[in-house]
């Protein structure tokens, strides 16, 4: 006795349109890439780790993670920037008008992601009205400290109401939004957000949070070698940023793992398209 299978040519045609339809609605990740958070690129909680620059934050090692090798660079102007204890928490705080920096180019076995995710934890009480990245800029540059307003691309939040700016080459994108929530800039908030180098594009951007979309082909290669963060008000005395962590990781695209429960279920699909005969 043997076994055979004999399908009816609306069966045939039924189980070609499985095959082509089934896979992609049932293993989405077979048919795009989805994009998670991967290696760490630059990770600074801003601990007592240096001993050759002590508290000051120019020239410091960031204390988590370090793949370019870079330390940070910071001007030496109004109060600069220094390693101190806020509320607490061991923090980077840089005062009126000036900018933390360092570098995110590839170096020795490191290779610049072209996909990247920027993380900060911070408190800023710096702003104005005058420019749009006045408060702190969380974000990215093509120059190293240079001066606390030039040459940056990132979001902006006001330290006088949260209102988040989009910034390209230092000035105004167009797009703004309001804080949602009632404002305090008594806490540290949340800033997290990815960038595409090859399209230039900003996504997935979160503030305490809360979802918000901007729209962007700016965030090039060229212009993001620097990982940045800010201090800049409108008026004089000090106004400045804490920075409780600041991290910049690579995206990767994970493997693709197949649902079983899926796969079973396009099994019994086929199986009720067959007709069974036995044939002596």
């Amino acid at each position: 006795m043997r076994t055979t299978f004999h399908f009816s040519t609306a069966s045939r045609f039924c189980f070609a349109f499985l095959m082509a339809v089934v896979p992609a609605a049932l293993f989405p990740n077979l048919a795009q890439a989805v994009l998670v958070t991967g290696p760490t690129i630059i990770q600074d909680n801003f601990t007592a780790n240096d001993v050759v620059t002590g508290s000051d934050l120019n020239g410091r090692t960031p204390d988590t993670a370090n793949l370019p090798g870079d330390k940070w660079d910071v001007l030496n102007q109004w109060s600069g920037g220094v390693r101190m204890t806020h509320m607490g928490l061991e923090t980077g705080m840089i005062d009126t008008d000036n900018s933390a920096r360092i570098g995110l180019a590839s170096a020795g076995p490191y290779i610049k992601p072209t996909d990247m995710e920027i993380y900060a934890r911070f408190k800023t009480v710096a702003t104005g009205n005058d420019l749009v990245m006045r408060g702190a800029l969380i974000g990215f540059s093509n120059v190293g400290a240079s001066n606390g307003t030039s040459a940056l691309w990132g979001v902006s939040v006001r330290g006088s109401d949260g209102l988040l700016s989009l910034v390209e080459g230092s000035a105004s994108a167009g797009q703004q939004f309001a804080y949602a929530g009632t404002w305090d800039n008594s806490t540290f908030h949340e800033m997290r957000y990815w960038i595409d180098t090859t399209t230039g594009s900003i996504s997935n951007f979160t503030f305490d949070g809360t979802p918000y979309t901007f729209t962007s082909s700016a965030f090039t290669d060229a212009v993001t070698n620097f990982g940045v963060y800010t201090a800049s008000s409108q008026t004089g005395g000090s106004f400045p940023t804490y920075m409780d962590t600041f991290r910049i990781s690579e995206l990767v695209t994970p493997p693709p793992a197949p649902e079983p429960t899926s796969g079973l279920l396009v099994i019994g699909l086929v199986g009720l398209l067959a007709r069974r005969r036995r044939v002596a």
